[in-house]
């Protein structure tokens, strides 16, 4: 009942906002960035996963996301493609490509821990609702509960709460 009523009034991204707002208040500073992952699956083709205001920001995906198709979509929108390289039959990756490889799962690594959060805490593996409207503020309420629960933990870290867990 609740989430229906704050769907219908469309509140979801207001509380995005007032959060931030605390956020810059107590200056935690955000960086947005894409990242793709293939257990995120959606009804509109992977060509569409860019916009034009991600015009020369990076594209972190799994290897899943590779192909000239996908490939395509990232320089028609002008994105740098930091996907994970992949090795195939007889054409293993080479050292350099493995170390590149590192360096930008140090990236992914944390949306690695929201898709956890999302899907072990808060059992939000699939959304299951009927309209697009719904299933975003299904998806924006979940999004907003990992924030509220990651700044808990953080600021038991800064104050150091016995509770804060590392």
């Amino acid at each position: 009942m609740f989430k229906e009523t704050l769907t219908r009034s469309e509140k979801t991204e207001e509380l995005f906002h007032t959060f931030e707002e605390l956020l810059e208040k107590e200056e935690y500073i955000g960086k947005e960035a894409k990242i793709t992952d293939i257990s995120v699956r959606v009804s509109t083709p992977v060509t569409n996963i860019t916009e034009e205001k991600d015009a020369d920001q990076e594209l972190y995906g799994d290897s899943a996301y590779t192909g000239p198709t996908v490939e395509a979509a990232i320089l028609k929108n002008k994105m740098k493609n930091c996907t994970h390289e992949k090795g195939y039959r007889n054409k293993p990756l080479t050292e350099e490509q493995k170390k590149n490889n590192g360096r930008k799962s140090s990236v992914r690594v944390r949306i690695e821990h929201i898709f956890g959060f999302a899907g072990n805490s808060m059992h939000g593996s699939y959304i299951c609702c009927i309209g697009k409207i719904r299933a975003e503020s299904q998806i924006g309420l979940m999004n907003l509960t990992y924030n509220l629960f990651r700044y808990i933990r953080l600021q038991r870290q800064v104050t150091g709460d016995k509770y804060a867990q590392t």
